[in-house]
């Protein structure tokens, strides 16, 4: 919209385009070309004017012609004085005539009849205020009839009234919304990479500093996001690269990852010993699996059964074996020392399976299924098989 400056007066700065009417040629008595944006009276502002608006300089600035009152012009925005003929003809832009009484102007310089000054499209008389359209003057009823209507690239419907402007399409306000939480997301929008919009408060945030993104350097890591310099091991704040590892919710770098892993499997070395030894508890209590002291072989029943005298049977179950290096013979004695103490029972026992069978006693547990190596069933196997059944085996 656009405000022409109405007659007798200094015609008023305006931004206006050319008339509809391609303006007849400018002409000048004194053949020079029209001054733009002149006055066709003498301009009040001007120390030459007096209050009447009769000019105070007697000749014309340019020629040295002498003036009328009503022969006196002004060339706007230049203080001088000037006649007529210096001045050139005011023609109207429409109809090409002299320019005499009321009139109208544009910043563009052109000049108007008042009663050429109409609508191109209705005839309506324009006011100071006007609209044009490619070029030519328009009332503002055509100019709303005419200008190109906007569509909402959502919905398709027709604009009217507030609207949102994005990437050279627009939207109503309620059009544009965010495609994360699907409400209206306002002038504060983003787009994504695959066209879709986001609204402010769906803008992710960083997984360290809980800030939102701004345009910063982004890091992706096991479905979080993080500013670049908000990476950081969980444990020791060391800014992380491409080497970490992610546990519980943490992000750790090697060292404290290692650390954790070192303390984890401890952890749970010492549970699985505990629940180890808690089946091994109740396993015993469950199958009666004790070791009485009461069957435990006696050395000294063992010599009396060998026939060593009572007399010289040693005083407790204390018994060592004693290496006569001259003659080579083994002899028992008693001891006092725990780790030379043995039971002589088992020693003979272990002999006489060695005299018998040539091979020294054995006992294995083997898979019960010979074809399933690592299956959890197991046997025992004695050789030879009757130590089974004794206290030995």
């Amino acid at each position: 919209t656009t405000t022409a400056a109405t007659a007798k007066t200094t015609p008023t700065t305006n931004t206006a385009p050319a008339a509809a009417a391609s303006p007849p040629p400018r002409g000048s008595t004194s053949g020079k070309p029209k001054p733009e944006g002149q006055s066709l009276k003498p301009s009040r502002t001007s120390s030459k004017v007096d209050d009447s608006g009769r000019t105070k300089v007697k000749n014309c600035e340019e020629c040295g012609k002498a003036l009328k009152d009503t022969q006196a012009y002004m060339q706007e925005g230049i203080d001088k004085v000037l006649c007529q003929e210096c001045l050139g003809e005011c023609l109207c832009v429409v109809c090409g005539e002299d320019i005499e009484g009321a009139f109208f102007s544009t910043s563009d310089g052109s000049y108007y009849h008042q009663t050429c000054f109409v609508c191109t499209f209705c005839s309506a008389q324009l006011e100071e205020t006007f609209n044009t359209h490619q070029g030519k003057l328009c009332c503002k009823a055509c100019h709303q009839k005419l200008k190109p209507k906007k569509i909402c690239e959502a919905c398709q419907q027709d604009i009217s009234g507030k609207h949102l402007a994005l990437s050279g399409k627009l939207y109503h306000e309620a059009c544009l919304k965010c495609g994360t939480c699907g409400k209206p997301t306002g002038a504060k929008v983003r787009v994504r990479k695959d066209g879709s919009f986001m609204c402010e408060d769906c803008v992710p945030a960083c997984y360290g500093c809980g800030k939102k993104f701004e345009g910063s350097q982004q890091v992706t890591a096991a479905g979080k996001s993080f500013h670049a310099d908000c990476f950081k091991c969980t444990r020791c704040a060391t800014l992380l690269g491409k080497r970490f590892t992610p546990k519980d919710g943490e992000f750790l770098c090697s060292p404290c990852f290692a650390e954790d892993y070192k303390r984890t499997h401890e952890e749970e070395e010492k549970a699985r010993v505990r629940a180890e030894r808690a089946l091994q508890k109740k396993n015993t209590e469950n199958f009666s699996l004790f070791w009485r002291q009461e069957l435990t072989p006696s050395s000294v029943e063992c010599l009396r059964a060998l026939g060593v005298p009572s007399a010289k049977l040693p005083p407790s179950e204390k018994v060592c074996l004693q290496l006569d290096v001259q003659t080579g013979a083994v002899k028992c004695a008693p001891t006092r020392n725990d780790e030379a103490s043995i039971n002589l029972s088992y020693l003979v026992c272990a002999i006489q399976v060695l005299a018998k069978y040539g091979s020294a006693a054995k006992f294995s547990l083997d898979p019960a299924d010979p074809q399933n190596l690592s299956g959890e069933e197991q046997v025992k196997v004695f050789f030879p098989d009757w130590l089974e059944k004794t206290v030995y085996g």
